[in-house]
């Protein structure tokens, strides 16, 4: 029954999104935006009858598009809702604090923000809360130059069954050490290495191909 209830609010939804798409495209460019909208209540998955996170894949997938067409021309207003709105619906969904975590410090600078979200899936995240905790230690490095903090949430990221051993070794150095540039560029082919995510690798290549065009060097595909 839930499942033939489900089909017609999705046909709605999906009628309704078709209509109103139809209508912002008739007008200005600048108008368009402000007609967008995300889910944000908690409220709405009871009318969902289990399918969230159905909806949450849809969202996320929108969410990527709007990043990929946006990128570079304006300051991506939306995006942090969208990446909320996700993370509401399927708490447990690992991509979105991905990007949060590496690219949202890039795009808007905000890393109180980053940070909170990171630490939101700590619990949450089935498979791959060691990896929040690993960009958790990047953050605390390179930005709030907290080497202890980085060197605890790295720690705990190298117990992972998957953790290569230099993060073991890596940790033990961030309890003694300061930051320096060489240890950022280990950070980043770390994530590099480590991400599944197409989006979140280019946007890290860039990354470090930017930094070690700044020493007169070129990237090492490790």
């Amino acid at each position: 029954m839930k499942k033939l209830l489900f089909i017609p609010i999705l046909l709605a939804l999906w009628f309704g999104a078709y209509k109103m798409n139809n209508q912002l495209r008739e007008l200005p460019l600048n108008r368009q935006e402000r007609m967008s909208g995300v889910i944000t209540s908690p409220e709405s998955k009871r009318f969902m009858l289990g399918y969230s996170s159905v909806v949450a894949d849809w969202i996320w997938i929108k969410t990527m598009l709007y990043f990929g067409g946006n990128y570079g021309k304006n300051d991506l207003p939306w995006l942090k809702k969208m990446i909320e709105s996700v993370i509401m619906l399927n708490p447990g969904f690992f991509p979105p604090y991905e990007f949060a975590g590496v690219l949202m410090p890039e795009i808007t600078g905000d890393y109180d923000y980053c940070r909170t979200i990171l630490l939101s899936g700590i619990g949450r995240v089935k498979d791959g809360e060691e990896r929040l905790e690993f960009y958790l230690a990047y953050i605390y490095y390179t930005h709030y130059k907290d080497y202890k903090a980085a060197a605890d949430h790295l720690s705990h990221a190298a117990t992972a069954d998957f953790a290569p051993p230099f993060w073991k070794r890596f940790a033990a150095t961030l309890y003694d050490n300061a930051g320096d540039r060489d240890r950022s560029l280990e950070f980043l082919y770390a994530i590099y290495e480590s991400t599944e995510s197409p989006t979140v690798k280019e946007e890290l290549k860039k990354k470090i191909e930017t930094i070690l065009a700044g020493q007169g060097r070129k990237i090492e595909e490790k």
